[in-house]
């Protein structure tokens, strides 16, 4: 999709015979990051430093295939570092039966990834990452430290939410990306190249709604500064709420414009 739209995009490798994987390991230059389609924090992103290693994903990833659901002991560093910081280790223990159900229920119903290889070129020299959230013309930004000793963002906790730190070029990236690809509300992973220009890494259509809350505030299309804490459902029912025409049981909820911006009555009645 984002190639068809033109869009400045990590280079990506994707492949759906093992031979074509095969024959492209033997051609190409290594260290390049693997991949599952689907996955969050960083849990299904590899860094393959070899032939050898690509070699043995492309076998599993075209035989027996892998677990996306992440494991108990999945990043087991940066888990280890969160709960020191926040000292929460006596919730962790009380908590420890319930996420040993979740982990068994996710292996049981989320299918294995198999059938395909998917790698992207490894971009060094990157501290962090850039998450660009656009909610109508809203751009939500702050970014993600890699951990230590490690080249992962996504998911290692260490967020900087210093709107001066922010490169203008990745606003307007993902702006431009949300419009041609005319969706409301995504969220852009941005990091930069060799020559220091910014491209696509991925593009997710969920994300943690705390981290939206908790930055300083959002740029508009034209990338002034708006100091304010907002909930992105928030950002989405005021864009929605006004276009919304009163029908039967909806003029209950939706009484004017005056009305619809009252967003704590609109999320309690809804």
């Amino acid at each position: 999709m984002l190639q068809s739209l033109q869009l400045p995009i990590c280079p990506t490798y994707i492949f759906y015979n093992a031979n074509e994987a095969l024959d492209w390991v033997a051609r190409t230059q290594f260290p390049k990051v693997w991949k599952l389609r689907n996955g969050a924090g960083s849990s299904n992103v590899r860094l393959v430093s070899s032939p050898g290693d690509a070699r043995r994903l492309i076998t599993q990833a075209f035989g027996a295939g892998f677990y996306p659901a992440p494991t108990l002991a999945g990043d087991f560093k940066t888990k280890v570092s969160r709960h020191r910081q926040q000292r929460d280790w006596g919730q962790l223990v009380r908590r420890f039966p319930a996420t040993l159900v979740k982990v068994w229920r996710n292996h049981k119903s989320v299918p294995r990834e198999r059938g395909y290889a998917y790698f992207q070129d490894f971009l060094a020299g990157n501290g962090c990452d850039t998450r660009i959230t656009i909610i109508g013309n809203r751009a939500f930004g702050f970014r993600r430290l890699v951990r230590p000793n490690d080249f992962r963002a996504s998911g290692s906790g260490r967020i900087d939410y210093n709107s001066k730190a922010i490169d203008p070029r990745c606003l307007e990236l993902a702006f431009a990306a949300a419009a041609k690809i005319g969706a409301p509300c995504l969220a852009f992973d941005i990091v930069f190249t060799a020559e220091q220009r910014p491209v696509l890494l991925e593009v997710c259509y969920r994300f943690v709604e705390q981290a939206i809350f908790q930055a300083p505030g959002f740029w508009d299309r034209e990338l002034v500064f708006h100091p304010a804490n907002i909930w992105p459902q928030d950002a989405i029912l005021e864009d929605f709420l006004p276009n919304l025409k009163p029908c039967g049981s909806a003029k209950s909820v939706v009484k004017s414009n005056a009305f619809a911006a009252d967003l704590p009555t609109v999320r309690q009645q809804l």
